[in-house]
This record gives structure tokens, C-alpha cells and sequence, in this order.
């Protein structure tokens, strides 16, 4: 494949190739050069490589599957970003893991301050309130420490009430699904309550402080944009049963 230049992209538009490309419905369009053009899906590629070059692939996927997980690892141990993961959980059950590259470089202070409430434990236990699918979902609400005499005691959602952080940046736009941003009151008023989005959703830009975008756990994000709610609270409690630091 590598003589006549092939190339795969998950992201090619159609369009652009013209002709045939036009009918495809996969997930990967494949294509060569111009002298050949729009070539199918993977298995149209392979049958395409074998025809020229009489090589035949016998890796199955689960082995390519292994290779990626490998490549990705190795990304996240010798980057120098930081990547943190929710681990959810829906009724009491494992619901999957959220992971997130967080925008250090656009954000610094906001990234931190979202990191001290991480690997201070605050986020473990909370909950996700708020499930608005095609939009967003809301969480972060921290649970008051209780005194002896019942009354809560403060703590950090309290704190950042009383020094609320201001609005750093808005440089990271809400393009995508799962871009991971702070909620406020308005601005200059971000405490610990987060949001993550199911889809763009660009009326938020320049209102809300967007620090970090999902790389790992499309699924888990779908699943609790379809998770069952009431007036867009969840019938059955989904919480952040861990907030870590991502370690692969």
C-alpha cells in the first residue's frame, strides 16, 4: 500500500473525492492518490492492497486493537500533558470512565484549581444532577462535611463560594462532544461544579471556561446522555465513584 501512497482518514469528506464517495456510509473512507481516488471502507482497502501487491493481512483486529491501546500509553506516558479520569458509576453499578486531556497551555489556573479539587478527593462521590441530552451534563455539587451537631462545616464548594475563581480563558471553544468546562453564576464565579458537553455546543462560548476535551470513553459519555431521567435529573443516581489522575 505504501508504493502507491494509500492513505486512510476517519475524517475525509466525501465531497471532496467526488463520484462514489458520495454513497459511503462507514465510519473510515479510504483512498489513494489522484490517479485512483475514493477506494471503500477498510475491507474495500484491503481486497485494493492484495490486487496490486498480492499482500494479504492475516493480523486480525483484536491485534491492531492491542497495538492502539499500546501506542495510546505509550502517548500518555511520555507527554507532558495531563490527562484526569471519571470513574462512573450508574445505581451503584460500573458505568465506565471518562478521560480527559486537559488544556494546560490555554488555561493554567483554571486547570490547577480543577486539579486541586481532583487529587484532594473532593469529586469522589458527587453526583452528575444534571442530564440535558443533545446538550450537557451538570455535576461537581461537593457534599458539606457534617459536625457532631449535624450542621454542615463548609468545605470546598463553600470555599470556592467565598473566593470564587475568575474567568482565565476562553480560548478552547465548544466544538465537539466531550469538552469538559466549569460552571458558573455568572462571571468570575467558578467553584466546582463542571460540565461536559454531548455535542458543539458554541452558544457557550465566551460565557463559560471550557479546560479540557475528552480522548477516551465515547461510550460512557453516550451512555449518560441516554441514561433515563425527570426533568432532566437522573432517575437513578449517576456518580463520580473516583476522580484521578489517568494512569493507562
Amino acid at each position: 500500500c505504501s508504493r502507491a501512497r494509500a492513505r486512510t482518514r476517519a475524517w475525509a469528506r466525501p465531497q471532496v473525492l467526488g463520484g462514489a464517495a458520495w454513497k459511503h456510509t462507514g465510519g473510515v473512507i479510504c483512498y489513494a492518490d489522484s490517479t485512483v481516488g475514493y477506494i471503500g471502507d477498510a475491507a474495500a482497502m484491503a481486497e485494493w492492497a492484495f490486487s496490486r501487491t498480492r499482500f494479504r493481512d492475516s493480523e486480525p483486529d483484536e491485534a491492531y486493537a492491542l497495538h492502539a491501546l499500546d501506542a495510546y500509553r505509550t502517548h500518555v506516558r511520555e507527554s507532558a500533558e495531563t490527562y484526569v479520569e471519571l470513574a462512573l458509576t450508574h445505581g451503584g453499578e460500573p458505568m465506565g470512565s471518562l478521560v480527559f486531556r486537559l488544556a494546560e497551555e490555554s488555561a493554567p489556573k483554571t486547570v490547577s484549581h480543577f486539579l486541586s479539587l481532583v487529587q484532594s478527593s473532593a469529586y469522589s462521590g458527587s453526583s452528575w444532577h444534571r442530564i440535558s441530552p443533545g446538550a450537557f451534563a451538570q455535576g461537581g455539587v461537593l457534599q458539606q462535611p457534617q459536625r457532631a451537631d449535624g450542621a454542615a462545616d463548609g468545605g470546598a464548594e463553600a470555599r470556592a463560594e467565598v473566593a470564587p475563581l475568575a474567568d482565565e480563558s476562553f480560548a478552547l471553544p465548544h466544538d465537539a462532544p466531550g469538552v469538559l468546562g466549569f460552571a458558573n453564576a455568572g462571571p468570575h464565579t467558578i467553584g466546582t461544579q463542571i460540565y461536559v458537553t454531548f455535542g458543539p455546543m458554541r452558544t457557550l462560548d465566551r460565557k463559560y471556561v471550557a479546560f479540557g476535551r475528552l480522548v477516551d470513553g465515547l461510550g460512557t459519555l453516550r451512555a449518560l446522555e441516554a441514561a433515563p431521567t425527570v426533568n432532566e435529573v437522573p432517575a437513578t443516581p449517576i456518580v463520580i465513584a473516583a476522580a484521578r489522575l489517568h494512569e493507562p
